[in-house]
């Protein structure tokens, strides 16, 4: 089973580095990220955990830090349920390695 969660980025205690015309968000904390084309973000993901049957394996915030408005699902809300699934997991062949697929982003041309 994998949970992933996100909450509120607050820009709090973050350096946020714009292009020379301070319209195009460019750096979070002087590194590159995933999520938006150029705006700050609403959301981050907040933690990554892998349970397996014998063990769990949380990824450090080194791994997540970049990583911004995540799209878990779209739902139906007629329905309620999801009609569009964002984000999937895979095992490789002989189940040693575990891949987690997302796309993030706020919309348009930003699924990334």
């Amino acid at each position: 089973m994998i949970d992933i969660s996100s909450i509120k980025f607050d820009t709090t205690g973050h350096k946020l580095s714009y292009s020379s015309q301070q319209t195009f968000l460019r750096l979070i904390d002087n590194k590159p990220f995933w999520g938006t084309d150029g705006q700050v973000p609403k959301q981050k993901i907040e933690s990554v955990r892998y349970i397996h049957v014998k063990y769990q394996l949380i990824l450090p915030d080194s791994a997540i830090a970049d990583l911004y408005e995540p799209n878990f699902c779209q739902i139906d809300k007629a329905k309620k349920k999801p009609t569009t699934i964002y984000c999937k997991v895979f095992r490789s062949e002989g189940n040693g390695r575990v891949y987690i697929y997302m796309l993030n982003g706020e919309g348009k041309a930003n699924m990334k």
